[in-house]
C-alpha cells in the first residue's frame, strides 16, 4: 500500500517535469518563430531558422502529449486506489462480522461450561 503512496507522489513529481519541458518548448517555439534572419549574411539562415522552429514545435508536441499520457495514467491509477480501497473497506466489513459471530459463540461456550467448572 505505501509503495502506491509513493507512487503517487512520484507522478506528481513527474507532471511537475512535464510542465517544466512544456513551458521550455513553448519558450523555445516562440523564440524562433520571431527570429530576424538577414539573408545576405547567410543564404542558409533562413532553412536553419525554420530547422529551428520545427524541432522547437517537435519537442513542444512530443511534451504535451507524455504531459497528457501521465495526467491520462495518473487518473487510471487513482481509480486503481478506490477499487482497491473499497474492496479492504469490503474485507474488513466481513472480518469483523466474522469477529463478532466468534465472540457470540465463545461467549455461549463459556456460559455452558461456568456451571459446569462449579
Amino acid at each position: 500500500m505505501n509503495r502506491k503512496l509513493d507512487a503517487g507522489i512520484g507522478m506528481g513529481g513527474r507532471n511537475t517535469r512535464q510542465s517544466e519541458f512544456s513551458s521550455d518548448a513553448i519558450r523555445e517555439m516562440r523564440n524562433y518563430s520571431n527570429e530576424d534572419y538577414d539573408l545576405n549574411v547567410n543564404p542558409k539562415a533562413e532553412m536553419q531558422a525554420h530547422m529551428k522552429l520545427f524541432r522547437a514545435q517537435r519537442n513542444l508536441y512530443i511534451s504535451g502529449f507524455a504531459l497528457l499520457l501521465s495526467f491520462m495514467h495518473g487518473k487510471d491509477e487513482v481509480k486503481t486506489l478506490q477499487t482497491e480501497i473499497n474492496t479492504l473497506k469490503e474485507d474488513m466489513a466481513s472480518l469483523k462480522r466474522d469477529r463478532d459471530a466468534i465472540k457470540s459463540q465463545a461467549e455461549s461456550v463459556s456460559k455452558e461450561y461456568d456451571p459446569l467448572l462449579e
